[in-house]
């Protein structure tokens, strides 16, 4: 008689898929307030349906806005380890083929930025080349580069250095540019076409 080996998957987390629908939720809801790349409350004429509109805004955001993008991050950190230790289990070395899978991420990213400037999957697929080198990081010193990480120092910094009055509290170069940069996108999200907005988006919208 012969035998077959019979594979069984492994079950999915059931409370990790709920959070990350939570998130994916939460994300959408956010983009339609702020209207996509517009970031812009609308002025009714209506003083009713204007304290409507911006108390439904005010709840959203407390809601939503940091938490499911926080949550949506965490999960993906989650997502590699889980890739990478289910696989070293197998004494398969996963590394170069999350790599492989970083610049798919990143090819599909740029793709949806060239009509959506908010796309962060760009981000994700650069920032998660640093998880790869600090998976075999031990877990302490994990702990450590987390809270100095959390600790925001260079903000710290910068309001040390404002408080001694040996930094003018003005915006910085680069605050500036990115200012303007917004001022420019919404002027052709609203007005141009969508040549324009792809060529903006090309680059500097990205």
């Amino acid at each position: 008689m012969n035998h077959t080996n019979t594979i069984i998957p492994k079950k999915r987390i059931n409370s990790i898929d709920a959070l990350r629908g939570f998130a994916l939720f939460g994300i959408l809801m956010f983009h339609c307030m702020e209207h996509f790349d517009l970031m812009t409350i609308p002025v009714i004429d209506s003083p009713i349906w204007q304290t409507i509109d911006n108390g439904v805004y005010s709840v959203i955001s407390f809601l939503f806005a940091g938490k499911a993008y926080a949550i949506f991050s965490l999960l993906f950190g989650l997502s590699f380890f889980m890739q990478m230790d289910s696989q070293a289990e197998k004494g398969i070395d996963f590394r170069w083929r999350f790599l492989w899978r970083l610049t798919i991420l990143l090819l599909l990213g740029y793709l949806n930025g060239l009509v959506y400037m908010g796309e962060f999957f760009v981000v994700y697929a650069i920032l998660g080349i640093i998880l790869i080198p600090l998976f075999k990081v031990p877990s302490k010193w994990l702990i450590i580069i987390a809270g100095l990480l959390f600790l925001q120092i260079p903000d710290i910094i910068s309001f040390i250095s404002l408080l001694s009055g040996k930094t003018p509290n003005e915006p910085s170069a680069a605050v500036s540019y990115m200012d303007q940069l917004y001022v420019t996108c919404a002027d052709i999200f609203t007005n141009g076409s969508l040549k324009e907005v792809v060529e903006f988006n090309s680059w500097k919208g990205q």
